[in-house]
């Protein structure tokens, strides 16, 4: 992987910046999603949508009265191995939830970001142990996401468009370098979309509202996710030293939207609630 980054970088005309952009390069995996259903995508496997598979008993998390929606779940013995850095938990299933409702309200004319809510969770994997668990029964069928199993293919990923390094390349140098994270893209990328474990974003955007005073690592993005009609890029970041610690309270997830200048924000862990007298039912 590295050898191919070194390649387009000599290729962009940045021989004299090759050793300096290696060492900004993050390893990640780009993620293909094929559509199935859910049913049929076996128990604790990494998929998009459907519904969880979660420990007897794990409550459902909520935004107030509000169940949560799944939006991805993530094997992480099937990541670990694409996982150069070792920085993710080396077992279990890593969890992300998001609260339907995202996109309400958000147009071009807002300037302030719109607060919506989410939820990572990683709970750990014993198949006979798991439940494919069903939205509670005071969701909508619709806030549910449609469901796809997911494979990894690692990669090489440079900062973004969005990143304080642009700020190394003044005048036509910006326009090379956009250029070169416009090949590695392409190298990368299925045609399904910019899907992505770890890694630098390639989404311009999704690491706005992050806090300067703590340094984050993208947990997720997921590019072309519906969110109530519109088409978004959403972003999870952890707290590097959190997740060190394997905890997710105080990660964040950002939304961009694709057909609109608007950025959501989801706010604080804090307001979210697990009801441990609403925990998932027995079939």
């Amino acid at each position: 992987m590295v050898e191919k980054l070194r390649e387009l970088i000599r290729l962009h005309g940045f021989e004299r910046m090759e050793s300096t952009l290696i060492r900004a390069a993050l390893p990640a995996m780009r993620i293909k999603a094929i559509a199935l259903a859910d049913a049929r995508i076996p128990a604790a496997a990494s998929k998009f949508g459907g519904d969880p598979d979660l420990p007897f008993g794990c409550p459902w998390p909520y935004w107030g009265e509000t169940p949560l929606t799944l939006v991805a779940q993530i094997n992480l013995g099937e990541a670990g191995r694409h996982d150069a850095r070792r920085i993710l938990p080396p077992a279990g299933l890593l969890q992300f939830f998001h609260v339907s409702g995202l996109a309400a309200g958000l147009s071009d004319s807002d300037d302030a970001p719109h607060h919506a809510r989410w939820w990572i969770q990683c709970v750990a994997e014993s198949k006979n142990k798991l439940r494919r668990t069903p939205l509670p029964s005071a969701a909508s069928a619709m806030s549910r996401c449609e469901s796809h199993l997911l494979e990894y293919r690692p990669v090489m990923t440079l900062p973004s468009r969005s990143s304080n390094l642009r700020r190394a390349f003044p005048g036509g140098e910006l326009a090379k370098y956009l250029a070169l994270l416009d090949a590695v893209d392409r190298q990368s990328a299925p045609p399904a979309g910019r899907h992505q474990l770890l890694g630098h974003p390639s989404v311009a955007r999704i690491d706005s509202s992050l806090d300067p005073h703590l340094k984050w690592q993208l947990m997720l993005q997921i590019e072309g996710i519906d969110l109530d009609g519109v088409s978004a890029t959403l972003g999870y970041w952890t707290p590097v030293e959190d997740l060190r610690q394997r905890r997710f309270d105080r990660s964040i997830a950002v939304a961009h939207l694709s057909d609109a200048s608007a950025t959501a924000d989801t706010g604080t862990a804090g307001e979210i609630r697990t009801p441990a007298a609403d925990p998932p039912t027995a079939s």
